[in-house]
């Protein structure tokens, strides 16, 4: 997806990183859901980084974007249901509101943290956090 928009796509995970405390398939949807939302919201010839680590007892996974930003009295609200920033910034409209509620839902079941770190015109990195697995 990201060739056929003509974004770039790094990805930066420590090497020997541990797994965290998690259901697989819940830590995929977190990841389809971020990764989309940052396409929909990257210029052609902009850039998305993954990135995966550990800190202390848990791992922290981010994905940063070159899109527009999100205005800052937007922010507290992205995690609502069916809430959409204002439709006329976005490349693409598609989508209904409900990725980064499902996003927060399903880290905060798993004992993690989700956060937004956005400014206008300088895009936005989303980033959670998931205990590290026992024994690794």
């Amino acid at each position: 997806a990201a060739e056929k928009r003509q974004v770039e796509l790094v990805i930066k995970v420590q090497p020997d990183l541990p797994g965290p405390e998690a259901d697989p398939d819940a830590v995929e949807r977190v990841l389809f859901n971020l990764l989309d939302n940052a396409l929909r919201h990257t210029p052609r010839g902009g850039t998305i980084t993954l990135r995966a680590d550990q800190q202390e007892h848990e791992i922290r996974v981010s994905v940063r974007d070159t899109g527009e930003g999100i205005p800052e009295e937007k922010i507290p609200h992205l995690w609502e249901r069916f809430y959409k920033a204002d439709e006329s910034r976005r490349r693409d409209s598609s989508g209904t509101g409900l990725g980064l509620a499902i996003v927060k839902r399903l880290i905060d079941a798993h004992g993690g943290e989700v956060s937004v770190d956005s400014k206008l015109g300088g895009g936005s990195t989303f980033s959670f956090t998931l205990p590290r697995a026992a024994g690794s």
